[in-house]
């Protein structure tokens, strides 16, 4: 009899949630592996390609990061996903006071959330994602701004070492060239003549011939483009830290709406029984939360 074909089940989203899991508590892989008596490229297989453990391993690494198996494998969402589990155990270990610490930030985190809509004039989801591309862009544009001064004032700084070098050992070099034995006189002023010559094949490499540069006007340009590198490196600053602000915005956000979206879900799913999964639409303006006057209607296509 011909065995029947089995289909592998795919390990990879279990392998990707326990490495999150795992790097979440800062645990090393090492750590884990010893504790768990596996060899840890056992468990880089697991994590990264997805590679069947024994049903023990899976077991235990389930148990000791709090993975819902049921949303990886069932079709309708699971009452509680691995976050809530995660977040279920930490809760279950804090005191009444630690709890009351985390409502009071989590709601202090929301009030933030709205007040910097509300400030920033961001009315809609898709309004969100174009301010926080925009500023994206404008960051890497400032980066790279910053790198072109800094390359130049790298550049600048060398010139203005190899001209004065140059200039200084110059009357050296001459009498060096003048004197009837060189070698002698090599010899005796070895240290500023191998400075006059690196200094001048570094000028004719950088294809500076004819009359030098002045190197006080070097030196004022310098100091035109330090005062450049300043400007753009505040502006980087600020633009880095926009982007960090609107990066905590857009996780509060989806995560506002990732919960209204299962509440819905749920609501579907009960009021038509036949269908397995709930279906998929949209936050429109009378499902959205309310997050502000300025900012209460928020469409989401889903």
């Amino acid at each position: 009899m011909a065995k029947r074909p089995v289909p592998k089940y795919d390990f990879k989203a279990f392998g990707a949630a326990i490495k999150a899991a795992r790097t979440g508590r800062k645990e090393s892989r090492k750590k884990v592996s010893d504790e768990m008596f596996i060899s840890p490229r056992y468990l880089a297989n697991i994590e990264n390609k997805g590679q069947h453990p024994s049903l023990q391993i899976f077991f235990e690494l389930m148990l000791r990061y709090n993975i819902s198996v049921d949303q990886f494998l069932l079709e309708t969402p699971p009452e509680k996903n691995t976050q809530r589990r995660q977040l279920d155990a930490l809760l279950d270990g804090m005191s009444d006071t630690g709890i009351r610490i985390v409502s009071a930030t989590a709601k202090e985190q929301a009030a933030k959330t709205m007040n910097f809509l509300t400030e920033n004039k961001i009315e809609q989801y898709a309004d969100l994602l174009t301010r926080i591309e925009e500023i994206a862009t404008a960051s890497e544009q400032a980066g790279d701004s910053l790198k072109e001064v800094e390359k130049r004032l790298s550049d600048m700084a060398l010139l203005i070492k190899n001209v004065t070098t140059y200039q200084k050992t110059k009357p050296l070099y001459e009498a060096y060239r003048k004197a009837r034995n060189k070698e002698k006189y090599r010899a005796e002023h070895e240290r500023g003549i191998i400075l006059h010559e690196a200094a001048a094949k570094a000028l004719k490499a950088a294809q500076i011939g004819g009359k030098l540069p002045s190197v006080p006007a070097l030196q004022a340009e310098y100091e035109k483009l330090q005062a450049q590198e300043e400007s753009l490196y505040a502006n980087y600053g600020k633009l880095k830290k926009q982007v960090q602000e609107y990066d905590i915005i857009k996780r509060n956000i989806d995560s506002i709406l990732q919960t209204e979206k299962s509440r819905n879900g749920k609501g579907r799913q009960s009021a038509d029984k036949n269908t397995k999964r709930p279906g998929r639409g949209s936050f429109s303006v009378a499902t959205a939360p309310r997050f502000s006057h300025g900012c209460r209607d928020w469409f989401v296509t889903q």
